[in-house]
Order: C-alpha cells, then sequence, then structure tokens
C-alpha cells in the first residue's frame, strides 16, 4: 500500500534547503504545501590574501561568504649603500621593497701634504680628482688662499700664541692647483677625501 504524502485539507508536505547565509531569512513553503523539514546549510567560507602596503587595507569576504582566514604575505625587503657626498642624498626603497638598513660608507681621508717652518708661500697640485679637500693652517701669523677658487673657511682662530684656520672645498678636480700665503712658522696640512 503506498504512503499518501498529504493532510488533511489536501495540502502536501515538502521540504526545503536554505543556506545560512550573513542575513536573517525566512523559509516558507510553496503555495499548497506544508513544511515538514527545512534543512540549512552553512554559510560557505572563502580564503583571501593580503600584501602590505603603506595604507590601511580592510580585508571583507565576498557577498554571501564567510572569511575562512586572511594571509598576509610577507614584505619584500632590501638594503641600501650610500656613501657621503658634497650634496644631501635621499635613500629610498625600491618600488614594492621596504628598506631594513641603509650603510653609509665612511670617508676616506688622506693626508696629501704637510709642511712647517718658515716656507711663507706654498703651492700644491692635486694628483687626482677629491670629493672633498679640507686644509688647516697653524701659527703665528695670519694666511690666505691666493690661487684656487671656490674654497670656504671652517674657522678663524686666533690667541697671543697662535693663529688657526682652516678652508674646504667639494669636488676638487685633477691637477687644480692650491697656492697659499703663510704666516711666520706655520704649518700646513692638506687631507683629501675620495
Amino acid at each position: 500500500m503506498g504512503t499518501i504524502n498529504s493532510i488533511s485539507g489536501g495540502a502536501r508536505k515538502q521540504t526545503k534547503t536554505v543556506t545560512a547565509g550573513t542575513s536573517n531569512k525566512t523559509v516558507t513553503p510553496d503555495e499548497g504545501y506544508l513544511l515538514s523539514s527545512v534543512t540549512v546549510a552553512p554559510t560557505p567560507t572563502q580564503n583571501k590574501s593580503a600584501t602590505p602596503t603603506t595604507s590601511t587595507q580592510t580585508i571583507k569576504p565576498d557577498t554571501n561568504y564567510h572569511l575562512g582566514q586572511v594571509t598576509v604575505n610577507a614584505i619584500s625587503t632590501q638594503t641600501k649603500t650610500a656613501t657621503v657626498a658634497s650634496t644631501a642624498q635621499t635613500i629610498k626603497p625600491d618600488s614594492g621593497k621596504y628598506l631594513t638598513g641603509v650603510t653609509v660608507n665612511k670617508l676616506n681621508v688622506t693626508k696629501l701634504h704637510s709642511s712647517s717652518g718658515r716656507t711663507r708661500t706654498q703651492s700644491y697640485t692635486f694628483t687626482q680628482a677629491y670629493t672633498l679637500v679640507i686644509v688647516t693652517v697653524g701659527g703665528y701669523g695670519t694666511n690666505s688662499i691666493t690661487t684656487g677658487s671656490g674654497w670656504t673657511a671652517t674657522h678663524t682662530e686666533n690667541n697671543s700664541t697662535n693663529i688657526s684656520q682652516g678652508w674646504y672645498k667639494f669636488n676638487v678636480a685633477a691637477n687644480e692647483v692650491l697656492t697659499m700665503s703663510l704666516g711666520d712658522r706655520n704649518g700646513l696640512s692638506i687631507y683629501g677625501l675620495k
């Protein structure tokens, strides 16, 4: 004998299935039916990934999904090296990378020339180019640069027994000549920085 899937009044039973989703849902039978059961399926999940940037990111699931997990990719890093120069330098990472460190090379200082005694006029020819040259003079009289342009005085200190002076110049060319007029018994030192 067969099973009659109906109830009084002629209404038939039916089952329905819905997915939970992210909002409330009302399940109703079709016209002429009564619900015998409702199966609620879990909301599907999805995974997403993101890469760090310099701005805030909001990670959201797509419509009708829940986030299972968010994977944040590691940043790409690099280090850079710079050398002291006569002008300011801005050290930036390459596109899509972040700096973990900047190494600034030390200045390579070489003593190029020194003299002392009563030589009142001294001349020095630079045999190669230098990023920076520093000249210091100390003794009993005043000093001046007589040949050579672009030199900047760093200091002049004068007391009862000694006069100390200094000059510097960036980007000194090879074969450039520096001539100085020195005071009595003054000592001269010239330092080059590559």
